[in-house]
């Protein structure tokens, strides 16, 4: 882009004439890369639009995955807890077989009910839960 000189500069017509043509041509190569560039804009915007729109599905897949791990892993924990109350509830049970139940052979029935077994289970159930809970802290 040539200097621009001041109207009073201008020799002649022909080149006023000159000068005006060059002048029109730069303005329109100006608006067209305007125009250029707004178009790609909006293609930038609409492929940024595109890319959060992915983003957010992939990131809800993820929390998705990471929800089925942590049940996945909650329901090992569970499991464990569980396990290793009904095996220390049938140790329990089978000292007591042995040494007597709490409140002497007359509460056996009592004892061996299927209400009370489970009970006692969930209640050692909840108690290794606890346990895991505070070993774990450190």
């Amino acid at each position: 882009m040539p200097p621009y000189k001041k109207y009073e500069e201008i020799a002649s017509r022909t080149e006023l004439k000159r000068l005006y043509e060059l002048a029109v041509k730069e303005a329109e190569a100006a608006r067209s890369s305007v125009s250029h560039e707004r178009i790609l804009i909006q293609q930038m915007s609409a492929e940024k639009r595109g890319l959060k729109q992915d983003l957010k599905k992939e990131q809800s897949k993820l929390i998705v995955l990471s929800k089925e791990k942590k049940s996945a892993d909650e329901q090992k924990k569970s499991a464990g807890w569980n396990g290793a109350a009904v095996i220390s509830v049938a140790l329990l049970y089978q000292a007591w077989r042995i040494v007597g139940f709490p409140g002497g052979y007359k509460w056996e029935d009592w004892w061996e009910h299927e209400a009370c077994f489970g009970a006692i289970t969930f209640f050692m159930t909840i108690l290794y839960s606890q346990l895991h809970k505070v070993w774990n802290k450190y």
